[in-house]
């Protein structure tokens, strides 16, 4: 698998795994998937699209203007020691093609120099 941080769960194959491999849930499934996303202790996994192309999904939080917390999540990559960040969505719109979208969309960028 590319370049993941061995400390953080991944996706790979549709699928949920924590960083020992262990699977969780499958991409999608209304209890577990939404659960974990929006489970504040889980802030980060590593995303390996089908064609091999990767991303880092990070939680961030953003406070409204009445004073709420928001939480949406960013797809992260390292590109020439530059971090670049793209939006994703909140957790409702997180599924298995956001996802694909998400590291074509930073595979671009890393082609292009960006």
């Amino acid at each position: 698998m590319g370049s993941r941080n061995a400390k953080i769960p991944y996706v790979q194959g549709g699928m949920l795994y924590k960083f020992d491999g262990t699977p969780v849930c499958r991409v999608g499934s209304r209890t577990g998937w939404l659960d974990w996303l929006n489970n504040e202790a889980h802030r980060s996994f590593h995303f390996e699209s089908l064609a091999g192309m990767s991303c880092t999904l990070v939680k961030e939080k953003r406070k409204g203007s009445a004073g709420q917390v928001h939480r949406y999540w960013y797809a992260h990559k390292r590109i020439d020691n530059k971090l670049r960040r793209r939006y994703v969505g909140k957790a409702e719109r997180m599924i298995l093609a956001r996802l694909e979208q998400a590291a074509i969309a930073m595979s671009q960028l890393e082609l292009l120099g960006l």
